[in-house]
C-alpha cells in the first residue's frame, strides 16, 4: 500500500524535519489510547483532515497499556506501520496535549477548523475517532468515500500489507453480506457494567433474526466475531461462512487477524454491525455505510425478538451472552415495554450474571425516575447488606456500576441524568442514598460537597462499619484528577 502526498504541505517527505523539531507547527494529531479500532479510525480521520486542511499529520501511537486485555489487537507501532511512515510522522516520546484542540462535533465545518488551528494558543488539532461529516467544500460531501481515500493513505507495515493483499484476493461466496458480532469485554469483561455500550453489540437473537432476513434476501452471509462457542452455534444452526474459515492457514499475530477480516469484511456487498470501530472501518475502506439493528427493527421490535428468543433459547446460550441480550431487550424497549417486562428482563439478566451491579443501579434509576426516593433507597440498601462489610468499596458491584458507568466517559452518558436525584435523596436524609451521592461528588473533584453528604448519611443512619469505606474511597478520588 503506497502513501499518497496529501497536498503540497501534508504528508509528504518534506514533513520530516517539523516531525522531529518541537514546537510543533500547527497540524492534525492522532493519538488514541484504546483499542485497535478506534485507533485506526482516528488515524484515517487525521489522514483526512490534515489533507483537507494542508497541515502536516502527525501521530502518537502508544503500546498496550495495563488495563487492556485479550480482547484487544493493539500492538507497537512498529509492528504496524511501515519504518517510512513512522520517521515522517510520529511524534517522539509523550505528547503534550495541553495546546490541541479535540474536534468534538460529528458536523463540523471546514472553516471553522481552519479557524481553530488560527486561534493563537493552538498548536493543532486532535482527530478523534468520530464519523465526522465536514462541509464547505465540494469535494467533501461524501465523508465515507473521502475516508476510503485516506485510508488508502496510510502506508502500513509490510506484514501488514501482505495480509490486506491476501485479503483482498481470497475467494467470498456470491453476494456476500458480512455481519459482525462484538463481544469481547462489553459481554465478557469491564464493559458489560456500563449501559453506554449496549449499541455497540448485536445480541444473540437480534443477529439470528437479521442473518434469516439476510438469507432470505439472497445473500451469503460472513459472521465475524471473537466468540468461538457462539459462531460454532450459528455455524450449525444455519447455512453460513464464518470469517475465520476465509483466513489463510497458519499461526497469526491479532493484529493481523483484524487487519486480514476488516479487507474481507470490506468487500461485502454489505456490512452488519452495531456501532463498532472494527465494523466502521471496514465500511471505511469499502466507501459504504454501516447497516445496524435499526435498518432491520425498530427499538421496540428489536426487545420483542430478542426476549421471543430467549424464552425458548435462555438456556442455550453462554451465560453472559444470555445476560447481555436480557440486558438488550430492556435497554431497547426500556422506552415502551409494560413495568413488568422490563422488570422481568432485568431479573434474568442478573440470573445470568449475577455480578455484575449494571442492573442493580439500572432498578436505582428507575425507581428515581418516579421520583419514588423511598424504594431506590431500599434497593440501594438491599445491595449493601447482600455484602460483606470487609469488602473494598470498589468491589461493590452497584457501586462499581455507578462509577464505571458514566463518570469514566465524557460522551456516553446513561445514568448521569438522575445523579441530581441521587442528590436528592441525600438531602432528604436518606442514607445509603446520601453515601452514594458523596461517591457521585468525589469522583467529579466536588469535594466539600461529597464530605459533607458523607457526613449527611451517618447522621441519618447508615452503618457505622461502612463509613471508613466510604472515607476511604473520598481519600482516593483527592489523590487524582477530577473526571
Amino acid at each position: 500500500m503506497m502513501t499518497t502526498a496529501l497536498n503540497s504541505h501534508a504528508l509528504t517527505g518534506d514533513d520530516k524535519t517539523a516531525v522531529s523539531q518541537p514546537p510543533m507547527e500547527k497540524c492534525v494529531v492522532a493519538n488514541r489510547t484504546d483499542g485497535l479500532g478506534a485507533r485506526l479510525k482516528a488515524v484515517v480521520n487525521g489522514v483526512w483532515m490534515a489533507s483537507v486542511l494542508g497541515v502536516p499529520f502527525r501521530l502518537e501511537w502508544r503500546g498496550r497499556s495495563k488495563q487492556m486485555n485479550a480482547f484487544h489487537a493493539v500492538v507497537p507501532a512498529t509492528k504496524m506501520f511501515s519504518a517510512d511512515f513512522l520517521k515522517r510522522y510520529e511524534v517522539p516520546g509523550k505528547l503534550n496535549v495541553r495546546n490541541l484542540v479535540p474536534i468534538t462535533q460529528r458536523n463540523v465545518s471546514v472553516a471553522e477548523l481552519k479557524a481553530r488551528l488560527m486561534m493563537p494558543d493552538c498548536e493543532g488539532l486532535l482527530a478523534g475517532n468520530g464519523d465526522y461529516e465536514l462541509s464547505g467544500d465540494v469535494e467533501l460531501n461524501d465523508g465515507i468515500a473521502s475516508r476510503a481515500r485516506a485510508f488508502s493513505m496510510v502506508d502500513f507495515h509490510p506484514s501488514v500489507v501482505s495480509y490486506i493483499d491476501q485479503a483482498r484476493s481470497v475467494p467470498l461466496p456470491p453476494k456476500p453480506a458480512a455481519i459482525h458480532l462484538r463481544a469481547g469485554d462489553i459481554v465478557y469483561g469491564a464493559h458489560r457494567e456500563k449501559g453506554v455500550f449496549t449499541d455497540k453489540v448485536i445480541s444473540l437473537p437480534t443477529a439470528k433474526r437479521i442473518i434469516e432476513t439476510l438469507q432470505a434476501d439472497g445473500y451469503s452471509v460472513i459472521v465475524y466475531g471473537q466468540d468461538h462457542e457462539v459462531l460454532q452455534y450459528l455455524k450449525h444452526t444455519y447455512v453460513l461462512t464464518l470469517g475465520n474459515e476465509i483466513m489463510l492457514p497458519g499461526q497469526h499475530e491479532s493484529h493481523q487477524e483484524a487487519i486480514f477480516e476488516m479487507t474481507t469484511m470490506s468487500r461485502c456487498e454489505k456490512i452488519v454491525a452495531g456501532d463498532s470501530n472494527f465494523a466502521i472501518l471496514a465500511c471505511w475502506m469499502a466507501g459504504q455505510k454501516r447497516n445496524g439493528p435499526e435498518d432491520f427493527f425498530s427499538d421496540l421490535a428489536q426487545a420483542e425478538v430478542i426476549l421471543d428468543d430467549l424464552s425458548r433459547n435462555a438456556n442455550v446460550y453462554p451465560p453472559l451472552q444470555t445476560a447481555f441480550a436480557y440486558w438488550s431487550a430492556f435497554f431497547w424497549g426500556e422506552k415502551d415495554l409494560d413495568a413488568a417486562v422490563l422488570d422481568f428482563a432485568l431479573d434474568q439478566a442478573e440470573l445470568y450474571d449475577p455480578e455484575n451491579g449494571l442492573y442493580r443501579i439500572t432498578r436505582v434509576k428507575r425507581a428515581v425516575q418516579q421520583r419514588d426516593y423511598v424504594l431506590a433507597e431500599a434497593l440501594i440498601q438491599k445491595a449493601f447488606n447482600s455484602e460483606s462489610y470487609d469488602r473494598d468499596l470498589w468491589d461493590i458491584p452497584l457501586i462499581r456500576s455507578l462509577l464505571l458507568t458514566d463518570l469514566k466517559s465524557k460522551k456516553r452518558k446513561y445514568f448521569e441524568p438522575y445523579f441530581s436525584h441521587v442528590h436528592k435523596m441525600g438531602e432528604l436524609g436518606l442514607p445509603y442514598g446520601a453515601a452514594c451521592s458523596a461517591v457521585i461528588r468525589a469522583k467529579k473533584g466536588d469535594e466539600d460537597l461529597a464530605q459533607l453528604a458523607l457526613s449527611r448519611a451517618s447522621e441519618v443512619g447508615l452503618p457505622s462499619e461502612w463509613h471508613p469505606k466510604f472515607e476511604q474511597a473520598l481519600r482516593h478520588f483527592r489523590t487524582i484528577s477530577p473526571s
